[in-house]
Order: structure tokens, then sequence, then C-alpha cells
């Protein structure tokens, strides 16, 4: 194997992209952060998960993660999105930008959440996006 053949990633489209990155994509930009900011809805689902969405003009959904460093250390964090990232697979969206913002709380909330807790979380806000029906939630069937 040469060395410029190691480095190479598939190409956008080919089989060999997982359908879950077709599916689900990272906001990335600042400009597409302060832009869901300002025109997307935002509401807490509860005392520690804010939400902020809008509907996308794109057949692909788009992820964003707020976790401030005092939420806890990098572990910590990356648990919460790792959880976040299972939770998605679930759920079924027709093209929105969703950022998931998690407050500070007290120290070692975080670390003490349990997996059930933070499911429950992440099935309120999915109702509440539902319920406000301008983005359009469908649960995944994940067992065929």
């Amino acid at each position: 194997m040469s060395f410029l053949a190691v480095g190479k990633r598939a190409a956008k489209g080919s089989p060999s992209q997982s359908v879950e990155s077709k599916r689900n994509q990272a906001l990335k930009r600042t400009s597409d952060f302060q832009k869901l900011r300002e025109k997307g809805i935002f509401f807490h689902a509860n005392d520690w998960l804010g939400l902020s969405y809008m509907k996308n003009q794109k057949e692909v959904n788009r992820i964003g993660w707020t976790i401030s460093k005092k939420v806890g250390n990098a572990v910590t964090r990356n648990r919460l999105k790792r959880w976040g990232r299972e939770s998605l697979k679930r759920f079924s969206e027709c093209g929105a930008d969703v950022n998931f913002i998690f407050k500070s709380k007290g120290k070692d909330f975080y670390k003490e959440l349990s997996h059930d807790d933070f499911d429950r979380a992440f099935n309120k806000a999915f109702g509440k996006i539902r319920s406000r029906s301008k983005v359009s939630l469908s649960v995944h069937d994940t067992n065929v």
C-alpha cells in the first residue's frame, strides 16, 4: 500500500459512506449556530437541557452541541455527546438544524447523571419538537 493511499477517504456518495452520516451531519460554522440562535425556536426540555431548532432546506439533519467546560471534564462532555448521538439514531427527521445546549449545573451533576435520565430528557425534547409540528419527527425503527 502506498503512502498516498493510506490518507484517502471515500468520496462523497460512495457506497462505503455510512447511512448514518447521510442522515445526520454536524453544525460546525459559527454563522450556522448564530442563525439558529436568532431565527430558530428555543425551549428547555428540563432544567439542564435546552434545545434550539429550525427547519433547513436540506434533506439531512445538522446537529450541534453546546457544552461548556463548566459541565465537566472532557470525558463527561464526550459521554453526553455519545449518548446524544445514540438517541438521535432512534429518530428520523426531515431536514432540521438542532443545537443541544447543556446548562452548567452543580458539581458532579453530569458525572452522576444516569443514561435513563438522559434518555427521558431527550425523549421529552423530541416530544416538544413534534408537538410544535414545524419540524416533523418520526420514530425510526432500528430493529429492521
